[in-house]
């Protein structure tokens, strides 16, 4: 929990430092960025909070419309053994206030996937050798934030993320937070 807050403080100081650009997404650019992620999963299903990592890149077919494909990586513990989750998703952001003279810009985001799940093999308590066992389904995501720009081309972006899939067949649902930077490329300026 104390990496959270340190991770939360330093992205507000960072905040806290960018310039008055007026930068905003561009029709016809791309979007690269890589995001650090804070996992909080359903507390009914036995795996634990954790951090992990996500790269994205994206299409703004306007300034308002972007595609995106994100790939994500968690590892964590379900039961006190390792448990790993890789995300792939597709998702249509779109974003508001465009049309404004600012530096931030707000969007919310939707979009289906798939999620694997892999449990590690271990012993139990009996000394009984437990295999590895792995699944994978689809994954609905709901996404608000925002990203704000240092100039033309950087910025940060933030996010808070609902995420549901049916792995072993529970229903899980997970909550992420998430920051990082956004670098934008061609388009109109």
């Amino acid at each position: 929990m104390r990496r959270t807050h340190l991770f939360a403080l330093m992205l507000l100081a960072t905040i806290g430092f960018v310039s008055n650009a007026e930068a905003k997404n561009r029709d016809k650019s791309w979007e690269f960025g890589a995001m650090a992620i804070h996992f909080d999963p359903s507390h009914t299903t036995g795996v634990q909070n954790s951090i992990g990592e996500e790269i994205r890149f994206g299409y703004n077919f306007t300034q308002k419309v972007e595609g995106e494909l994100l790939y994500s990586v968690t590892s964590t513990e379900f039961d006190g053994h390792d448990d790993d989750f890789v995300r792939a998703l597709a998702v249509i952001t779109g974003s508001f206030l465009t049309d404004r003279d600012t530096r931030t810009v707000p969007y919310i985001s939707a979009g289906l996937g798939v999620i694997q799940e892999t449990r590690k093999a271990f012993t139990d308590g009996s000394g009984t050798r437990v295999g590895e066992s792995f699944d994978s389904s689809a994954i609905l995501m709901l996404g608000v934030g925002a990203r704000t720009f240092f100039n033309d081309n950087w910025g940060v972006r933030y996010e808070v993320r609902y995420h549901h899939h049916d792995s072993f067949t529970i229903g899980q649902d997970e909550y992420l937070i998430c920051a990082g930077v956004t670098w934008v490329v061609g388009g109109r300026k």
